[in-house]
């Protein structure tokens, strides 16, 4: 089967796009928050930064979403096609854009730790000098 006959609805996309951007990013935003009041070991606590890592990850759409709207029934939706070809464009642009991304908005928001340099002739052992960098 081809989509490519299939209406288009930019609007669509764009509203789509930013329906899930906003709507995953609180999602993530509230579980963690809501399950971070139950006991835990306190160094297991992500910061905001990590949090928002793991929402951008989340922004990526795939088969699921389109297999869900490919079986949607088009007596119940008129303009199935329009929102399978819309949710097809945005499973491509996600997948893609925000995918490729991935690396440099890690850089961006989760910044490296001060990286470990060895000098050739360190005879210590490997665990005393992450220790050494350990902040705890």
């Amino acid at each position: 089967m081809s989509y490519k006959d299939y209406p288009w609805s930019w609007q669509f996309i764009v509203a789509e796009f930013f329906f899930i951007l906003i709507g995953r990013f609180l999602a993530i935003l509230a579980s963690y928050y809501m399950f971070e009041c139950c006991k835990g070991d306190p160094g297991n606590k992500l910061t905001f930064r990590e949090v928002t890592f793991l929402s951008y990850a989340a922004f990526i759409r795939g088969c699921i979403a389109f297999g869900l709207v490919e079986n949607l029934s088009e007596h119940n939706f008129p303009n199935k096609k329009v929102i399978v070809s819309s949710v097809l464009c945005l499973v491509i642009v996600s997948t893609t854009i925000i995918g490729s991304l991935t690396p440099l908005f890690k850089k961006w928001v989760l910044p490296s730790d001060e990286q470990i340099i060895l000098a050739p002739n360190d005879a210590r052992d490997f665990s005393e000098i992450v220790a050494e960098y350990d902040p705890k």
